[in-house]
């Protein structure tokens, strides 16, 4: 399926490539690109596809990275902005286009994010601000599964009421009112929430249980707070 980027005043699309993905039903647009404006932009935009200068299907959403995508069979990227005439990579999944025809896509200027630099100044101090008011409380969470993990079943009751303890303090450490750091925070609680109720499995025998339980909750904590430390860099 050939087809060609739109010029746009914003993101200039520097190359495409395509790969179908699943049953044909989802296509993947990907490539080099550079901001073209004066501010950060990213790291979601809206895509439009055309067929002889009219629009057809529906609007696409498209993410930027900062590195090039390499498992594109699952598609998962890390998004991420670009500072003034940065260049970087987008990558847009088509879902649904089995038998779409399309022969030019652009990036919708009315909805591309941008960000000044004092407000992502701005952002990255109320990051930094919020990362230290909960590092404390995340370094007491982080020594007490360890001392979870070594303790025997029978004694892990007060060591388990201890995580509960842990995790009231985070939840009343408000985060700031800003969508991607609250996502952050509420996936650490709920993190937090299955770290607990798999030591409450093995307490209970549910050693397998237990163990998914445990990972799966980890897994979300310590990609929540490797967020965090993204954000603290990030514009």
């Amino acid at each position: 399926m050939p087809f060609l980027p739109k010029p746009s005043a914003s993101l200039e699309i520097l190359s495409v490539n395509s790969q179908w993905t699943g049953y044909n039903s989802t296509l993947l647009v990907f490539g080099e690109v550079e901001n073209k404006t004066g501010n950060y932009v990213g790291p979601r935009f809206k895509v439009i596809l055309e067929k002889d200068g009219q629009q057809v299907g529906s609007d696409y959403f498209g993410s930027l990275i900062k590195e090039p995508p390499q498992d594109l069979d699952r598609y998962e990227v890390r998004e991420g902005k670009l500072k003034p005439g940065e260049r970087g990579y987008y990558l847009v999944a088509v879902r649904d286009v089995k038998d779409l025809e399309f022969d030019q896509f652009f990036v919708s200027e009315e909805i591309l994010s941008q960000v000044t630099e004092a407000e992502a100044k701005a952002l990255r101090e109320t990051v930094l601000d919020y990362g230290e008011k909960i590092a404390k409380v995340m370094e007491k969470w982080l020594d007490d599964v360890s001392v979870a993990g070594s303790t025997q079943r029978i004694s892990l009751a007060p060591i388990v009421a201890m995580l509960q303890e842990d995790k009231r303090q985070f939840a009343a450490i408000e985060p700031p009112a800003n969508p991607e750091v609250q996502e952050v925070a509420i996936d650490i609680q709920l993190g937090m929430e299955q770290v607990i109720n798999g030591f409450l499995e093995f307490m209970g025998q549910n050693d397998d249980t237990a163990s998914r339980m445990i990972s799966s909750g980890m897994d979300l904590i310590t990609k929540g707070l490797a967020r965090l430390n993204e954000l603290k860099d990030s514009p």
